[in-house]
């Protein structure tokens, strides 16, 4: 699969919004609402899945991959019910350490924010 390039889809992001910036000012293109679809996001959250999968902690790494992309992110967004979704499909002790990571960060200013956004995944 080619998982030793790990910033495929980072890349593959990157260049989707450089694209979309290319548009003619006109079009508006960088004020409306681009939101990849299922598909594409489920896609996106097994390949980082993937990837971290050799590291380790590779949920901690996995959730730290997926969030520094989605947080670099400015003019695409990727599909909020995919996410839950795939994160809901995972395993019980996956889903765990998760939320064991997450509560460990609360107070940390990055997280704090994100958990409290009614718009965050």
């Amino acid at each position: 699969m080619n998982i030793e390039d790990d910033e495929f889809f980072q890349d593959e992001l990157k260049d989707i919004e450089s694209c979309i910036s290319g548009y003619p000012e006109w079009i508006g293109a960088e004020h409306s609402e681009c939101i990849l679809g299922r598909c594409t996001t489920i896609c996106f959250l097994k390949w980082e899945w993937n990837v971290a999968s050799s590291r380790e902690q590779p949920s901690k790494t996995s959730l730290e991959r997926i969030i520094a992309i989605e947080d670099n992110l400015r003019i695409i967004e990727l599909d909020g019910t995919a996410f839950v979704d795939f994160f809901t499909s995972l395993a019980e002790d996956v889903r765990r350490q998760l939320y064991e990571h997450i509560k460990a960060n609360k107070n940390n200013p990055d997280w704090e924010k994100r958990l409290k956004s009614s718009y965050s995944k």
